[in-house]
Parts: C-alpha cells; sequence; structure tokens
C-alpha cells in the first residue's frame, strides 16, 4: 500500500516532481485508505513546494477518508499533519482542534511510542505542553521497551525545552541522540542547543537537516524541517 509513496518520494528526491505527483495521484483512484494515502502524499509534496493552502485541503481530505475506516492511527497521523499546516498558515484555533482530535484518538486507543512521540513534539509545538505531559507519562510507563525509552527521552527533552529547563532538556536529548539520531530527535536538539546558547553547535545541526532533505522529506520529520532554511 504505501509502493506508491516510496517511488513517489524516490522521484522527489530525483527532481522529479511531475513524475511524483502523478504517482501519487494514482492511489486516488485506489481504496478508500489508498485515497486517504494519496492525498497526505500530495499534501507533502504541496508543501515542499510552497502551495500551503493546496497541501491544507489534501489533508483535510486525508482525514475525512481515515476516520470512518476505524484507522485511528492513520487518521491521527493525517489531522497532525493538517494541524501543522493550519498553524504554519496562522490559523493556531483550527491547528488546536485538530490537535484535539488527534488527542482524544491517543485517550482511546494504543498507539506506538515513536508516534506518541510526534504527537507530543507536535503538541507542544502549539503550546499544548500539559496535553505533551499525559503522552509523556503514557511513555514513561512503557519504558522496559526500548523504543518507548528513546521516545520518552526525546518528548521529555522536548518538554523541559518548551519550559525552558534548558539543562534538563540537553541531558535527555543528547541521552535520546546517542542511540536515535533520526531528523525528529536532531531538530529538537538543535532547538536545544539554541536556547543553551550555543549558537555555532545549534547552526550545524540546522544546516546538516538541510543538507540530507532525503531524510526527512514524506514523513512527519518534513513538518519541522521544510521551515528551517
Amino acid at each position: 500500500d504505501n509502493l506508491n509513496h516510496e517511488y513517489g518520494t524516490t522521484l522527489v528526491m530525483a527532481g522529479k516532481s511531475k513524475e511524483a505527483r502523478d504517482a501519487f495521484t494514482a492511489m486516488l483512484s485506489g481504496t478508500p485508505e489508498n485515497q486517504a494515502m494519496g492525498h497526505r502524499s500530495l499534501g507533502m509534496l504541496d508543501e515542499l513546494e510552497g502551495r500551503f493552502e493546496d497541501a491544507i485541503g489534501h489533508f483535510r481530505q486525508a482525514a475525512v477518508l481515515s476516520q470512518p475506516r476505524q484507522h485511528p492511527l492513520s487518521e491521527a497521523r493525517n489531522r497532525v499533519f493538517l494541524a501543522m499546516a493550519l498553524r504554519d498558515k496562522g490559523r493556531a484555533d483550527s491547528a488546536r482542534e485538530e490537535l484535539g482530535t488527534a488527542y482524544a484518538l491517543f485517550r482511546k486507543n494504543y498507539f506506538e511510542p515513536t508516534f506518541v512521540w510526534w504527537l507530543g513534539k507536535a503538541l507542544v509545538a502549539n503550546g499544548q505542553v500539559a496535553r505533551a505531559r499525559e503522552l509523556l507519562d503514557s511513555l514513561t510507563r512503557r519504558v522496559s521497551d526500548s523504543e518507548a525509552r528513546r521516545s520518552q527521552l526525546s518528548l521529555q527533552g522536548e518538554i523541559a525545552r518548551a519550559e525552558g529547563r534548558v539543562p534538563a532538556a540537553m541531558s535527555a536529548l543528547q541521552t535520546a541522540y546517542a542511540t536515535d539520531s533520526s531528523l525528529m530527535v536532531q531538530e529538537t536538539l538543535a532547538r536545544g542547543l539554541a536556547a543553551s546558547g550555543d549558537l555555532a553547535g545549534a547552526a550545524r545541526e540546522y544546516e546538516s537537516l538541510l543538507a540530507n532533505r532525503s531524510s526527512w522529506f514524506g514523513w512527519e520529520a518534513q513538518i519541522y524541517a521544510q521551515l528551517i532554511g
């Protein structure tokens, strides 16, 4: 089900955006699940090309298609993408509403630790730190799982940074980054470095992110990386 998205992502990396759009659009004639994925992929491509209004439309359609299919994780992912696109267009109230729906889905369903971290990061980015703390508590209860431990440290660092507790943030983020060097952790680490006054270190991390577009296009990391430049 994800092959068209992966193929289209490869085309984007090769500079073939039109062909990538064709690959993503082909999903719109498939099952409702494939249509939802196609809209999400098109939304990410639109964002990359600066067409945020078009992206919002695709993410909204993806969320609508996911809802009646009882795929809570897919719906939550689509609503996070929609919320962050709305935020980036200055529609803070609408963004909070969409994140509220994703948060409600978290309360009713089991989500893998990595997505709980991603949702928590989006909540922090939109000023909903109290709700992000609830997600952190959920991850803390799962720390025997290595994925949950990495996710817990990452979200713990994100929350501490947002609250101005920079030493605590850096301690958690550096520990997380030692075992998870993904862009989501790296971007939070860069923010922590900037908050600690290490502007040169933050710049190096941001430059590294910009130089590796293939590592962030097509998934949640794109939400943050596309705005760095």
